[in-house]
């Protein structure tokens, strides 16, 4: 795949020909901020989002006012100055702002992170960040015509502690200027990924569909999403609202080069089939034959161009024939799926409408919105369809069908109903759910049950909503039936992609089947070797394993890739404490907190605790306490190092306390009310032992390891010694009981 930036040149130089100046004035205020310091650290790739739109929008006809890692005084006044301009430039102009870098909402409101900033309070947001209504008040009183708002500020939130009000992601934007169009890198309340490469999924794909000629805005969001969703595997979905009265094109399209029956958009139904059957092609032949059959058609340069790239020059005679037809300027290639014509071209005026309709059977749904033009489709009766606009005269019905193509049906072919009959409501739209908009895992589980039920579901789409059920089962606790979900994904998409194999991987390795997890991922990394959550999630697998060499060398590798992988920096931990390196565990608990102030981990606890960092140990035990203070784990290695540091009395509160308000006396609490004296060694190991073999050998190794622990404190070295082996002879080194196990050996072996 070609980088988006050579893409984008290429672009620039057929704008030049093809694209008019725009007709009104337009100004955009683009905003990257990366390099934040302190806690917050640095984000690869804000400041080349905002160069990489940046270049996009001037190439679009927009005057650009562009800053990089702004503190909050040069973010106000570029808001200022960008507010100033907007409004010099009449009630007629656009105005676009666009966001890249940290961003949160509190209460209900969205802030812009400005750099250099020391947030610790919820009070402090107020005072030191930026809210995003400041823009919208801008555009609000230049009264421009177009208000184009982009958020890609909804990665994970750096800021957790101090605050009571404070979510995950943006909120949706309630108030906006008259003529909006607000777009959020991913749906409000989640959080988008910065991506593998230089630039964030959402930022690349955003930056290659506005520089495409005929996309109304709705269609390059709507590109933007599929795009998205695609890159991050499900995983994100752009989000949009509008208030917009009619189209906005960030290119219009142009008529092309004289040749051939046309539609009004310049190539004829013909051609444009034609193109898109080849445009993928190796074979020199077809472009040819494209060549020779339309030789003065849209696509004849980029025909010759693949001729070139593909080591032949062509035919001359064909090239000869459209020398003349060519000399006005040749409009780049319509994207690949069967667009329709944009509107402009069709002396149509479209409103926009967000509508269900139902089409008579064998309805044509047709690639213009003309009674002669080409048929793409024809569509069943009582199906229902998306319609995004319905032309001035009320003839045509603008349509986004589940392909992604665009379409055009006649009113004369809406499904007849009496006066009497109400229109029947659509049917919930159980796939989009279970890909992208469920509630909750249940809500997820049961959309997915529901589409997949369907019987015309297409094969692709299968593997999509097995691969998310499978997720769901997850989610809900149940591994055995996530495995068997994205083993039928796998089955269903022959092209299954490597997150298939990655999230069976993942499954298995919860149900304690360590070698086929292993066998998974090895397939996921084979096709995508550098994906760093599945390095780490097979770092955790050869842990298990008992490869802590090889588990060490996964997460590393993980964290080459991406550094803001905080897994597989957490997971060191018990790499380092597995090859008995406390002091390398609690180096690793500091990188993880260097990457994410926010960090908190058990295993932390534990690993400056064998490292002897008390003071260390009880912060982050005091963190954990806070952020999850329901845990067993949290009060058990909390009262280690209470225990540590001769504060034994409030160690034995702290565990009783908790016993007294538990509900569940599941494993591990048998190890809670043993460390708290309500129960012997002996009856410890008895709870130990009454799952069944699997989960009994599990618990046996972590009832060992705090047997060993007591112990060594009470100075009996023989009877550490003994159960410390035991526990760390485990059969999962991915648990940390395991892992402590190891480590305390060797300091009583270096002891010795």
């Amino acid at each position: 795949m070609r980088p988006i930036r050579a893409i984008l040149l290429g672009f620039a130089a057929a704008l030049l020909l093809v694209a008019p100046a725009a007709a009104e004035p337009r100004v955009a205020l683009v905003i990257g901020n990366s390099n934040y310091g302190g806690d917050l650290g640095v984000l690869p790739n804000p400041a080349n989002d905002a160069r990489l739109m940046a270049q996009a929008l001037k190439q679009v006809g927009f005057e650009v006012i562009e800053i990089e890692d702004a503190d909050q005084q040069a973010m106000k006044q570029a808001i200022s100055d960008f507010g100033e301009k907007l409004s010099n430039a009449g009630e007629g102009s656009t105005g676009l702002f666009f966001y890249a870098g940290h961003g949160v909402q509190v209460g209900g409101t969205n802030y812009l992170i400005p750099v250099h900033v020391s947030i610790k309070r919820e009070p402090d947001v107020d005072i030191q960040a930026v809210p995003a209504d400041l823009v919208l008040k801008q555009m609000n009183f230049a009264g421009s015509a177009v208000n184009i708002i982009i958020l890609d500020a909804c990665r994970n939130n750096p800021l957790t502690r101090g605050f009571r009000d404070l979510t995950q992601g943006l909120a949706e934007m309630t108030t906006k200027p008259k003529g909006s169009f607000i777009s959020y890198s991913t749906a409000p309340g989640e959080t988008a990924a910065d991506g593998n490469g230089a630039d964030s999924p959402y930022s690349t794909a955003l930056a290659e569909a506005i520089v495409k000629p005929g996309y109304s805005l709705e269609d390059v969001f709507r590109e933007v999403r599929r795009n998205v969703m695609a890159a991050t595997n499900e995983k994100q979905t752009p989000w949009d609202s509008s208030s917009l009265t009619s189209e906005f094109y960030f290119i219009p399209s142009q008529p092309a080069a004289a040749g051939g029956t046309e539609t009004q958009g310049g190539s004829s139904a013909l051609e444009i089939a034609y193109w898109n059957s080849i445009s993928n092609s190796s074979n020199p032949a077809d472009f040819k034959a494209y060549l020779k059959q339309f030789p003065g058609g849209t696509f004849v340069t980029l025909a010759e161009n693949r001729l070139q790239a593909l080591g032949d020059p062509g035919n001359k005679a064909a090239a000869g024939q459209v020398a003349a037809a060519s000399a006005a300027p040749q409009a780049p290639a319509l994207p690949q799926s069967n667009r329709a014509v944009p509107d402009e071209t069709q002396q149509q005026t479209f409103t926009s409408v967000e509508k269900t309709i139902y089409t008579r059977d064998q309805a044509p749904l047709r690639v213009t919105p003309q009674d002669n033009a080409a048929v793409l489709t024809q569509a069943a009766a009582g199906v229902p369809i998306d319609a995004s606009g319905i032309s001035q005269d009320g003839k045509w019905l603008r349509l986004h069908l589940p392909s992604g193509v665009t379409a055009y049906l006649s009113t004369d072919d809406l499904q007849q109903q009496s006066a009497a009959e109400e229109a029947p409501p659509p049917p919930p739209s159980d796939f989009e759910v279970c890909s992208a908009k469920a509630d909750s895992y249940q809500q997820q589980l049961e959309a997915c049950h529901r589409a997949l039920d369907m019987a015309d579901l297409k094969p692709v789409y299968q593997g999509v909503a097995l691969d998310r059920l499978g997720e769901a089962y997850l989610g809900l606790s149940m591994p055995k039936e996530a495995a068997d979900s994205f083993r039928q994904a796998i089955a269903a998409d022959t092209a299954a992609p490597p997150a298939y194999h990655a999230d069976l991987g993942q499954a298995l390795h919860l149900t304690g089947d360590l070698t086929a997890a292993r066998d998974a991922l090895d397939t996921a990394l084979a096709a995508d070797p550098k994906n760093a959550a599945a390095l780490e999630q097979r770092g955790e697998v050869k842990l298990g394993l008992g490869d802590v060499a090889a588990a060490r060398t996964d997460l590393d590798a993980s964290i080459a890739g991406d550094p803001n992988q905080i897994l597989a920096h957490d997971m060191r931990i018990l790499a380092d404490l597995s090859a008995g390196d406390p002091a390398g565990a609690a180096a690793d608990a500091d990188a993880a907190a260097n990457v994410d102030s926010s960090y908190w981990s058990v295993k932390a606890i534990a690993a400056y605790l064998l490292a002897k960092k008390l003071d260390r140990a009880s912060a982050m035990a005091d963190v954990v306490m806070q952020d999850a203070p329901e845990s067993p784990a949290s009060w058990i290695w909390s009262a280690l190092v209470l225990r540590a540091q001769n504060r034994s009395g409030e160690a034995a509160e702290l565990l009783r306390n908790n016993l007294d308000q538990a509900e569940n006396r599941d494993w591990p609490m048998p190890i809670v009310e043993w460390m708290a004296n309500e129960r012997s060694e002996q009856e410890l190991i008895a709870a130990a032992k009454a799952d069944d073999p699997a989960e009994a050998a599990r618990h046996l190794a972590e009832a060992a390891f705090y047997l060993g622990e007591a112990a060594l404190r009470a100075g009996d070295r023989d009877a550490a010694r003994k159960w410390l082996s035991q526990a760390a002879g485990g059969i999962a080194r991915d648990r940390l009981e395991v892992a402590a196990a190891a480590a305390m050996l060797r300091s009583l072996d270096q002891a010795n």
